[in-house]
């Protein structure tokens, strides 16, 4: 099983804009770009977005948006909270230091109403980003809304709410994406697309592991169809650069070697499997 508790962390941190790249400093002890500078980054595409009347970039930026908050909410509250059947799996900081740090505004003091304006500025921001997706029939789009309204209900500790989303999530993805768990439809597509439909089917595993017991039972078809997608992005070479280096055999450093021998090569393992140690 992959790494679903992964978070989405990319360096250096940047936002692509018209006239170069926007580029956003990194909290020095947690390893995220602080939400207010990357919340600041997607305003002004989405002032772009709106200046050249582009619904399909709008939609993308309020997802963005809401993910800035959802990432770091979901690393740093909501794993520490519903998953700790998971061993080793705890934050260097309290939940509340965390959320304090990012968060904190001049008019915001305590780690209740930081919530709660993270949590009005998130639904604002998804309710757009699923409106623009339903008229633009983007499916991706849709489907990282659901993900994302499903990890908004789950931190809201409404859990009707957060499980119909996910639900809507595993529909969508599983009827556009997957014809069996050989994944012959996706292994069509290129490695860019595959990858991004893994970060979502990640989210989606992530939301899963921190329903009860017996939902995740019922639902463990979906961790099934997760490992073998990763088998077949293997397959397809999508984790190649992860693979460490081959170990070669000269003639002129090893005696007993021929010219002809073939190079040897240590057995690959990915080791970033999921976090349960």
């Amino acid at each position: 099983m992959i790494n679903a508790l992964e978070t989405k962390i990319h360096k250096p941190h940047h936002v692509r804009r018209k006239g170069g790249a926007i580029t956003l400093d990194v909290d020095p002890v947690l390893d995220f770009p602080r939400p207010r500078d990357v919340r600041e980054a997607f305003v002004k595409v989405l002032n772009l977005t709106d200046t050249i009347h582009e619904k399909t970039l709008e939609a993308k930026s309020w997802l963005e948006i809401a993910q800035t908050y959802l990432e770091v909410l979901m690393t740093y509250y909501a794993l520490p909270k519903y998953c700790k059947f998971l061993p080793g799996y705890e934050p260097n900081e309290s939940v509340e230091n965390v959320i304090l740090r990012l968060f904190e505004e001049p008019n915001s003091t305590s780690l209740h109403q930081i919530l709660d304006d993270c949590f009005k500025d998130i639904e604002t921001s998804l309710t757009n980003a699923l409106t623009l997706s339903k008229k633009q029939m983007h499916v991706n789009l849709l489907l990282k809304s659901y993900v994302s309204f499903a990890e908004l209900h789950l931190l809201q500790n409404n859990e009707t709410l957060a499980r119909h989303y996910w639900e809507q999530a595993k529909l969508c993805l599983f009827q556009m994406y997957r014809d069996s768990n050989d994944w012959i439809f996706l292994r069509r597509m290129n490695r860019h697309f595959r990858s991004d439909i893994h970060t979502v089917f990640k989210r989606i595993v992530r939301i899963l592991i921190c329903f009860p017991p017996r939902f995740i039972v019922e639902n463990i078809s979906v961790l099934d169809s997760f490992v073998a997608f990763e088998t077949c992005m293997f397959a397809q070479g999508d984790f190649s650069s992860m693979r460490p280096p081959r170990l070669r055999t000269s003639s002129a450093t090893a005696p007993n070697s021929t010219p002809n021998s073939t190079p040897k090569t240590l057995p690959y393992m990915r080791m970033d499997c999921v976090r349960l140690t």
